[in-house]
C-alpha cells in the first residue's frame, strides 16, 4: 500500500476498510457495501489497477459482484 500512500486511492482504502467493518458488524448491508467499496475502487483506484497493490485489485473484484 504504499504505492498509494498519500493519494486519493489511499484514502478509499482506508474508507473501504471502514465499510467493511461495517458490513461485518451488520451495520451497513453486505450490497449496499459491496456496492460503494466497488465505486470507490473503480473511481480512485483505477490508476492502481495491476500494480501489485492486492487491495485495489480486490476492490476492482466487487465490481463483477455487483453487477450481477
Amino acid at each position: 500500500m504504499q504505492l498509494t500512500e498519500g493519494t486519493p486511492c489511499g484514502d478509499a482504502i482506508k474508507q473501504a476498510l471502514e465499510k467493511a467493518r461495517e458490513i461485518v458488524t451488520g451495520q451497513l448491508a453486505p450490497i449496499e457495501g459491496a456496492k460503494w467499496i466497488a465505486w470507490t475502487g473503480t473511481a480512485d483506484c483505477y490508476d492502481f489497477l495491476h500494480e501489485d497493490v492486492d487491495v485495489v485489485d480486490e476492490m476492482a473484484g466487487f465490481t463483477a459482484f455487483v453487477d450481477d
